[in-house]
């Protein structure tokens, strides 16, 4: 019981941070229904858990995180409430290890400073309570994985590192500077033998990353196959413009506010006085960050398996500069500019929010027709058939919609019994748009020439096209068509 005040009274601080982002979370953000990304998490765990009877895989998805919300669907609960839940305790998980980690490599304040920045992050706050995506469950495992290194725990610090790259592969971002850190500690401190660091890391980290590939292997009959398409569609994505790194940090400085900005003098002040502990946050916020910039689309949730590591730096950063103003009108002037900073980041904060989406309609025919529905299934989006026990044969949209990817549906339409589609989701890559846009329209009116359609529904204006397709002999007139 003294050790429990203790503990309290030594971390207040730091607890009544996580207790209002805890309570904000729930109030701000009630359970939803799932999106695309965690549909799909949940139809890979179905997939595994039911034998390959339900479901689907997609390969270039990390299976930690389906394998665990399949876990709770075994036991019959729904993955849809269990996995916010989740996600909300590792978002709090968050905060407190970015405190410790704070006050392990700087000082106290800086702890404190950046657990309350990262729980005001617009990004960070928003996916933290609201849907159940692998960024967050990954980024908690990172970051105690980077504690525990720090902590000296090589050992464990492998394996959570090793479990942190199979939830979301971007954390072997986490693990390179790791494995240096670990390099140096061994090589150049001479801390050789059985139980030096670099062998304790690898002891934990390597069986971790067999036991990844041979399930791979099992899933997929190919353990590079994950990575292959990984890179195949972050390289097309169809939603965005190319970034690069510049606009990559316009994107941090106008999503998360401009608190970012003294990440610039803590990285000059920490290159005057370095640490190797500071340098691995450093390396790995930098890598994280880099990869960010390659990729050719800006989605926020990309920045939160870095958003951790950019605050304690920027958090050191506004400590730095608190102690550069000793004067009391230059901390008065800094603490003013501190304040319409965090009010900036409060704002976006509460105001991130997402459209709605026309697939409900398609949701409610198949919670009304499931037992009719049977044979080779094809979908255009996961979340329609995320309730339901239906194995999915085709996703067209998998894994890049292209000219290739047309071709083959073309090829094997004849096989398919049942067609869910939204043209909206058929999303034509920038490498070669305006052929493949003629020939999805080609593909679509296949679809409509050779089905009868249960369901049917065209926009005019947009030329988008959804509905079910049976295949199955019937008129024109037989449609039930939805106006807009």
């Amino acid at each position: 019981m003294e050790r429990l005040k203790e503990f309290l009274n030594r971390n207040k601080l730091v607890l009544a941070v996580t207790f209002f982002s805890f309570s904000a979370r729930l109030l701000l953000y009630p359970p939803g229904f799932p999106n695309w990304d965690e549909a799909t998490y949940i139809q890979i765990g179905k997939y595994i858990f039911s034998t390959g009877q339900i479901g689907f895989l997609e390969p270039f998805r990390p299976l930690v995180w389906p394998v665990i919300l399949g876990i709770f669907w075994k036991f019959n609960l729904d993955p849809a409430v269990v996995g916010p839940m989740l996600v909300l305790l590792f978002s709090l998980g968050n905060i407190i290890l970015v405190y410790l980690i704070g006050k392990k490599i700087y000082n106290i304040e800086t702890g404190i400073l950046a657990a309350l920045l990262l729980s005001l992050s617009a990004s960070f706050f928003f996916w933290g309570g609201h849907g159940f995506l692998t960024e967050i469950p990954a980024s908690f495992l990172g970051l105690f994985s980077v504690f525990l290194l720090l902590q000296e725990k090589y050992f464990f610090s492998g394996v959570i590192g090793a479990l942190a790259f199979a939830t979301k592969f971007v954390h072997i971002f986490t693990i390179i500077p790791a494995v240096s850190f670990v390099f140096y500690k061994t090589f150049f401190r001479q801390s050789r033998g059985l139980g030096s660091p670099i062998r304790q890391y690898s002891l934990g980290c390597v069986p971790v990353v067999v036991a990844l590939l041979l399930a791979h292997l099992i899933l997929y009959g190919d353990v590079l196959l994950p990575f292959r398409d990984a890179r195949s569609i972050y390289t097309q994505i169809p939603f965005g413009w190319v970034q690069g790194i510049k606009h990559t940090g316009i994107s941090l400085f106008n999503i998360e506010g401009g608190l970012t900005f003294f990440v610039i003098p803590a990285i000059m002040i920490g290159c005057r006085y370095p640490t190797k502990e500071r340098m691995v946050i450093l390396v790995i916020a930098l890598l994280h960050f880099l990869w960010i910039g390659k990729l050719p689309t800006a989605v926020d949730r990309f920045l939160l398996s870095c958003l951790p590591y950019i605050y304690l730096i920027t958090a050191s950063g506004m400590i730095q500069c608190d102690k550069i103003f000793k004067e009391k009108i230059g901390r008065i002037l800094l603490m003013i500019f501190f304040t319409i900073l965090l009010s900036i980041q409060g704002y976006r904060t509460l105001h991130i929010a997402f459209p709605a989406s026309p697939v409900v309609i398609l949701r409610e025919y198949l919670r009304s027709h499931e037992r009719s529905i049977h044979g080779t299934i094809w979908i255009s989006n996961p979340t329609t058939t995320v309730n339901s026990r239906l194995k999915i044969a085709e996703r067209m949209y998998y894994p890049v919609f292209d000219l290739k990817k047309i071709a083959a549906l073309r090829a094997k339409l004849h096989d398919a019994n049942f067609i869910f589609v939204d043209s909206k989701d058929l999303r034509c890559g920038p490498q070669d748009f305006n052929t493949c846009s003629i020939e999805r329209i080609k593909l679509l009116k296949e679809i409509q020439s050779n089905f009868h359609a249960d369901l049917y529904h065209e926009d005019p204006s947009t030329k988008r096209i959804w509905g079910v397709f049976r295949r199955e002999e019937g008129s024109s007139d037989d449609r039930k068509y939805f106006s807009r």
